[in-house]
């Protein structure tokens, strides 16, 4: 989504940024590790330069927050090297099976109701068990509940 091309959150424990090219290395690694649908290094580019182009899929990558707590400018590249990468956080959208979007009572057009999905991994093994998956995911909401209107309406 293009919606989070330009943002970084930031909490103490946390730094979400947006999912770019020189993060996919890293990541397809880790979905090797995982029992995902395996992708060559290529189509994982492929995959993330879609999940920018979507308007139905939102996704952060969870990297170490800046060691310096003055850090005012977050770079890319400096404070999401491979290193600092810890996994991802995503928000797949879906219409909602239980509403059409079509015409209320009165002729007018209702609109469209969706859901969304939220999943979260960390994939650092060593980062595991210590609160970083709530944190991303809680971070992530709020940024998601600020953002509802241009989420929804991407």
């Amino acid at each position: 989504m293009k919606l989070n091309a330009k943002t970084a959150l930031l909490s103490h424990k946390v730094l979400l940024v947006p999912y770019e090219p020189h993060h996919v290395p890293t990541y397809h690694a880790w979905m090797e590790d995982e029992a995902s649908d395996r992708l060559t290094l290529p189509e994982e580019h492929a995959m993330q330069k879609s999940w920018r182009e979507d308007g139905d899929k939102l996704t952060f990558i969870a990297c170490l927050p800046p060691p310096s707590p003055s850090t005012k400018t977050i770079v890319a590249g400096e404070h999401d090297i491979p290193t600092r990468m810890l996994g991802d956080v995503n928000l797949f959208l879906y219409p909602s099976s239980d509403h059409d979007g079509g015409d209320d009572a009165q002729g007018k057009k209702r609109k469209k109701k969706v859901v969304g999905e939220v999943e979260v991994m960390i994939a650092r093994r060593d980062y595991h068990g210590r609160g970083l998956g709530r944190e991303a995911v809680a971070l992530f909401l709020w940024y998601v509940g600020m953002h509802k209107r241009g989420i929804v309406g991407d």
